[in-house]
């Protein structure tokens, strides 16, 4: 199978995710015709990824707002000295309203997305941030999910 130098995978194993990132429920048979190749290679490749841990699942993509999640907020957050990583960890993952967080360099040491059902799930779940440190948030206006970057080799721009 023929590799290039981006991630160090076959040509039709990121073409095959290049396919899934469209749609995770295209079955092998849909994927084996759209990709001009026999189901059999399409399912060995597909265990290969899964196998090796570059599909990590498959999952569902949700629209919050049609959920009850009307308010989205990315919160800079400074830790205190004396918080530790286990137990920063610990007071996010107890936060209902986390979407995800990122330990980052920078002025901050994490940037912390929230998705709330209010102004007070907001206030709420901030009150809970301030207990590991000096917040900053921002209320989100609008975004724009573009997902993974392309990683087949036709897509790249060199």
């Amino acid at each position: 199978m023929k590799k290039d130098n981006v991630g160090g995978l076959p040509d039709l194993q990121k073409r095959i995710l290049e396919e899934l990132k469209e749609d995770c429920r295209t079955s092998s048979k849909e994927l084996a015709k759209k990709l001009n190749f026999s189901v059999a290679a399409i399912t060995a490749n597909l265990h290969e990824l899964e196998k090796s841990g570059v599909i990590q699942k498959f999952t569902v993509r949700l629209d919050l707002e049609k959920i009850g999640f009307m308010l989205r907020a990315i919160v800079s957050v400074s830790i205190l000295p004396s918080e530790s990583s286990v137990e920063i960890d610990e007071v996010l993952s107890s936060i209902p309203q986390v979407v995800r967080y990122y330990k980052v360099t920078g002025e901050f040491d994490y940037y912390v997305e929230l998705a709330a059902t209010s102004l007070a799930d907001l206030e709420s779940s901030l009150m809970n941030l301030c207990r590991i440190g000096k917040t900053q948030t921002s209320i989100v206006l609008e975004s724009r999910e573009r997902g993974y970057p392309r990683i087949s080799r036709e897509e790249l721009v060199l």
